[in-house]
C-alpha cells in the first residue's frame, strides 16, 4: 500500500479508528505517525491510549500502535 499527500487513511488501534488526510513528511522516521491532536474532525483521541503517566497523570498520547489503511 502506497499513500500519497492527499489521500485519506483510516487509523485503527486496539482502542479506536479514525480517518484523516496524509500529509507525507520526510522529517518523520520509517514506522512513524504524527497528528495534531486539536482537530475536532479528527478526534485522534479516541485511537489513543486511556493509561497515563503514573507521576504526571498526563495521558500517554505517544505510545499508541496504529495500523493504517488506505
Amino acid at each position: 500500500m502506497k499513500l500519497n499527500t492527499g489521500d485519506s487513511a483510516r487509523l485503527i488501534s486496539r482502542y479506536g479508528e479514525t480517518s484523516l488526510p496524509v500529509s507525507i513528511d520526510s522529517a518523520l522516521k520509517k514506522g512513524e505517525v504524527f497528528s495534531t491532536f486539536s482537530n475536532n474532525k479528527i478526534f485522534m483521541k479516541k485511537i489513543t491510549s486511556p493509561f497515563r503517566d503514573s507521576y504526571t497523570e498526563t495521558p500517554e498520547f505517544k505510545v499508541t500502535a496504529v495500523r493504517i489503511e488506505k
